[in-house]
Protein backbone atom coordinates (compact mmCIF):
# COMPACT_ATOMS: atom_id res chain seq x y z
CA UNK A 1 0.00 0.00 0.00
CA UNK A 2 2.72 2.46 0.98
CA UNK A 3 5.00 1.49 -1.89
CA UNK A 4 4.35 3.19 -5.17
CA UNK A 5 6.25 0.48 -7.01
CA UNK A 6 7.15 -2.86 -5.46
CA UNK A 7 10.86 -3.71 -5.75
CA UNK A 8 11.58 -6.29 -8.45
CA UNK A 9 12.63 -9.15 -6.15
CA UNK A 10 10.42 -8.38 -3.14
CA UNK A 11 7.76 -11.01 -3.87
CA UNK A 12 10.07 -13.92 -4.82
CA UNK A 13 12.42 -13.19 -1.89
CA UNK A 14 9.46 -13.13 0.50
CA UNK A 15 8.17 -16.44 -0.86
CA UNK A 16 11.62 -18.03 -0.58
CA UNK A 17 11.99 -16.74 2.99
CA UNK A 18 8.61 -18.25 3.90
CA UNK A 19 9.55 -21.60 2.32
CA UNK A 20 12.80 -21.62 4.29
CA UNK A 21 10.99 -20.75 7.52
CA UNK A 22 8.49 -23.55 6.92
CA UNK A 23 11.22 -26.12 6.32
CA UNK A 24 13.04 -25.10 9.49
CA UNK A 25 9.86 -24.97 11.58
CA UNK A 26 8.97 -28.56 10.75
CA UNK A 27 11.99 -30.08 12.49
CA UNK A 28 13.46 -27.25 14.57
CA UNK A 29 11.93 -28.66 17.75
CA UNK A 30 13.97 -31.85 17.36
CA UNK A 31 16.88 -30.02 18.97
CA UNK A 32 14.89 -29.84 22.22
CA UNK A 33 14.51 -33.63 22.21
CA UNK A 34 18.22 -34.05 21.51
CA UNK A 35 19.11 -31.65 24.33
CA UNK A 36 16.92 -33.55 26.77
CA UNK A 37 19.19 -36.59 26.58
CA UNK A 38 22.39 -34.54 26.36
CA UNK A 39 23.54 -35.90 23.00
CA UNK A 40 24.18 -32.49 21.50
CA UNK A 41 27.75 -32.88 20.23
CA UNK A 42 27.17 -34.76 16.95
CA UNK A 43 23.87 -33.04 16.39
CA UNK A 44 25.55 -29.63 16.55
CA UNK A 45 28.50 -30.74 14.46
CA UNK A 46 26.29 -32.08 11.66
CA UNK A 47 23.40 -29.61 11.69
CA UNK A 48 25.50 -26.60 12.68
CA UNK A 49 28.15 -27.51 10.13
CA UNK A 50 25.57 -27.57 7.37
CA UNK A 51 24.23 -24.22 8.53
CA UNK A 52 27.68 -22.69 8.21
CA UNK A 53 27.82 -23.66 4.54
CA UNK A 54 25.26 -21.03 3.53
CA UNK A 55 27.70 -18.17 3.15
CA UNK A 56 30.60 -19.90 1.34
CA UNK A 57 28.35 -21.80 -1.08
CA UNK A 58 26.32 -18.68 -1.87
CA UNK A 59 29.52 -16.67 -2.36
CA UNK A 60 31.04 -19.22 -4.71
CA UNK A 61 27.87 -19.64 -6.75
CA UNK A 62 27.36 -15.86 -7.02
CA UNK A 63 30.77 -15.66 -8.71
CA UNK A 64 29.31 -17.63 -11.63
CA UNK A 65 25.57 -16.89 -11.51
CA UNK A 66 24.59 -13.28 -10.84
CA UNK A 67 21.11 -13.88 -9.48
CA UNK A 68 20.01 -12.17 -6.25
CA UNK A 69 17.62 -15.07 -5.53
CA UNK A 70 20.47 -17.59 -5.50
CA UNK A 71 21.46 -17.18 -1.82
CA UNK A 72 17.86 -17.76 -0.79
CA UNK A 73 17.68 -20.91 -2.90
CA UNK A 74 20.96 -22.12 -1.38
CA UNK A 75 19.51 -21.41 2.05
CA UNK A 76 16.44 -23.53 1.27
CA UNK A 77 18.56 -26.42 -0.03
CA UNK A 78 20.74 -26.30 3.08
CA UNK A 79 17.68 -26.06 5.33
CA UNK A 80 16.31 -29.18 3.65
CA UNK A 81 19.66 -30.94 4.19
CA UNK A 82 19.57 -29.82 7.84
CA UNK A 83 16.05 -31.27 8.14
CA UNK A 84 17.22 -34.63 6.79
CA UNK A 85 20.22 -34.52 9.14
CA UNK A 86 17.98 -33.73 12.12
CA UNK A 87 15.75 -36.68 11.28
CA UNK A 88 18.76 -38.99 10.95
CA UNK A 89 20.10 -37.75 14.30
CA UNK A 90 16.78 -38.22 16.11
CA UNK A 91 16.38 -41.69 14.55
CA UNK A 92 19.79 -42.72 15.86
CA UNK A 93 19.28 -41.24 19.33
CA UNK A 94 15.68 -42.32 19.98
CA UNK A 95 14.96 -44.94 17.30
CA UNK A 96 12.45 -42.39 16.08
CA UNK A 97 9.94 -43.66 13.45
CA UNK A 98 10.88 -41.28 10.62
CA UNK A 99 8.54 -42.89 8.05
CA UNK A 100 5.60 -42.50 10.43
CA UNK A 101 6.63 -38.88 11.04
CA UNK A 102 6.69 -38.24 7.30
CA UNK A 103 3.25 -39.82 6.91
CA UNK A 104 1.56 -38.23 9.91
CA UNK A 105 3.21 -34.79 9.99
CA UNK A 106 4.90 -33.90 6.71
CA UNK A 107 2.28 -35.25 4.28
CA UNK A 108 -0.67 -33.36 5.84
CA UNK A 109 1.51 -30.26 6.11
CA UNK A 110 2.43 -30.42 2.43
CA UNK A 111 -1.22 -30.93 1.47
CA UNK A 112 -2.29 -27.86 3.46
CA UNK A 113 0.60 -25.75 2.15
CA UNK A 114 -0.04 -26.73 -1.47
CA UNK A 115 -3.79 -26.17 -1.27
CA UNK A 116 -3.51 -22.90 0.66
CA UNK A 117 -0.82 -21.62 -1.72
CA UNK A 118 -3.06 -22.34 -4.68
CA UNK A 119 -6.04 -20.66 -3.03
CA UNK A 120 -3.96 -17.64 -2.03
CA UNK A 121 -2.53 -17.34 -5.53
CA UNK A 122 -5.97 -17.48 -7.12
CA UNK A 123 -7.42 -14.90 -4.74
CA UNK A 124 -4.54 -12.44 -4.64
CA UNK A 125 -3.67 -12.54 -8.32
CA UNK A 126 -7.10 -11.14 -9.07
CA UNK A 127 -7.21 -8.48 -6.32
CA UNK A 128 -7.26 -5.05 -7.88
CA UNK A 129 -7.89 -2.73 -4.95
CA UNK A 130 -7.51 -2.37 -1.22
CA UNK A 131 -11.09 -3.42 -0.43
CA UNK A 132 -10.75 -6.56 -2.55
CA UNK A 133 -7.43 -7.29 -0.85
CA UNK A 134 -9.09 -7.10 2.59
CA UNK A 135 -12.04 -9.27 1.52
CA UNK A 136 -9.76 -11.82 -0.16
CA UNK A 137 -7.50 -11.89 2.92
CA UNK A 138 -10.46 -12.66 5.17
CA UNK A 139 -11.71 -15.33 2.76
CA UNK A 140 -8.23 -16.88 2.55
CA UNK A 141 -7.91 -17.02 6.33
CA UNK A 142 -11.26 -18.81 6.61
CA UNK A 143 -10.48 -21.23 3.77
CA UNK A 144 -7.00 -22.01 5.09
CA UNK A 145 -8.45 -22.63 8.56
CA UNK A 146 -10.92 -25.07 6.98
CA UNK A 147 -8.11 -26.73 5.02
CA UNK A 148 -6.15 -27.23 8.22
CA UNK A 149 -9.18 -28.81 9.88
CA UNK A 150 -9.96 -31.04 6.88
CA UNK A 151 -6.48 -31.98 5.63
CA UNK A 152 -4.04 -31.02 8.34
CA UNK A 153 -5.24 -32.63 11.54
CA UNK A 154 -6.41 -36.07 12.59
CA UNK A 155 -9.85 -37.00 13.88
CA UNK A 156 -8.50 -37.09 17.43
CA UNK A 157 -7.07 -33.59 17.05
CA UNK A 158 -10.40 -32.40 15.60
CA UNK A 159 -12.20 -33.79 18.66
CA UNK A 160 -9.78 -32.04 21.01
CA UNK A 161 -10.33 -28.79 19.09
CA UNK A 162 -14.11 -29.22 19.30
CA UNK A 163 -13.87 -29.83 23.05
CA UNK A 164 -11.70 -26.74 23.57
CA UNK A 165 -14.10 -24.58 21.56
CA UNK A 166 -17.10 -26.07 23.39
CA UNK A 167 -15.52 -25.40 26.82
CA UNK A 168 -14.70 -21.80 25.80
CA UNK A 169 -18.26 -21.24 24.62
CA UNK A 170 -19.67 -22.71 27.84
CA UNK A 171 -17.50 -20.39 29.96
CA UNK A 172 -18.66 -17.35 28.02
CA UNK A 173 -22.27 -18.47 28.28
CA UNK A 174 -22.15 -18.67 32.08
Amino acid sequence: IWLVSVPKFAVPLTILALVDALILAVTDSIFTAVQSVGKVKWYQITVGGLSLLNLPISYILLQYVHDPLLPSVVCIVISFAMTVTRLVNIKVIYEFPVILYLQKVITPLLLVVAASSLISYIFFSSASGFIELCVFSAACIILIFLLIIILGITNEERNVLKNIIFVKLLRKGC
